[in-house]
């Protein structure tokens, strides 16, 4: 298992890191070990440290051309690996924002047709008891006109049974009210 020597500075652009801990690491320690896979940053610089002087092409060696190649190469397949969640992120963050903003025009809607169903049951309960109210006077004036009918067929009735009074006796029955100037 190959090692690689992997060197880790604390200065991020504040040059207040102290000498002694620009000093690289002489521990061994794997790429792996330090950078997990699928993370966006590497321990490998793209670019040269502070204090490391840039390489020319004469110094590289095969091997060092063929390991900067193959890091390169894994360098843009974490790059690539890190872009690619950066963008399926943005489009899950796009599809909740989305998902949310159609729940509430779905609540919107299933509220506001609630109101109107509402609306709809108390004007039928209205018209209901509307029709009851008319039930019921339709009820008490057709009482009041059989009652009318009753009274009329008992007058009836009754200028019958005088007729046939005056028919056997032949005159005209006195009416108590007569002395009242009624008849």
């Amino acid at each position: 298992v190959a090692a690689i020597r992997s060197v880790s500075m604390r200065d991020r652009g504040t040059e207040m890191t102290s000498i002694a801990s620009q000093e690289p690491s002489r521990s061994v320690t794997r790429v792996s070990a330090t950078t997990p896979i699928r993370s966006p940053t590497s321990s490998i610089p793209s670019t040269p440290r502070r204090g490391e002087p840039a390489p020319t092409p004469t110094e590289y060696s095969g091997n060092e051309a063929i390991d900067r190649d193959e890091l390169e190469q894994i360098e843009y397949a974490k790059r690539a690996v890190a872009w690619e969640e950066a963008e399926k992120s943005k489009h899950a963050a796009r599809f909740e924002r989305e998902e949310i903003r159609i729940q509430a025009w779905e609540s919107q809607q299933k509220a506001r047709l609630e109101a109107e169903m509402r609306k709809i049951e108390q004007m039928k309960a209205n018209a209901q008891a509307k029709m009851v109210k008319k039930i019921a006077m339709a009820k008490q004036k057709s009482e009041e006109k059989r009652a009318e009918a009753e009274a009329s067929k008992k007058e009836a009735e009754k200028t019958a049974a005088q007729a046939e009074y005056i028919r056997q006796m032949g005159r005209i029955p006195s009416s108590p009210f007569i002395c009242c100037g009624w008849s």
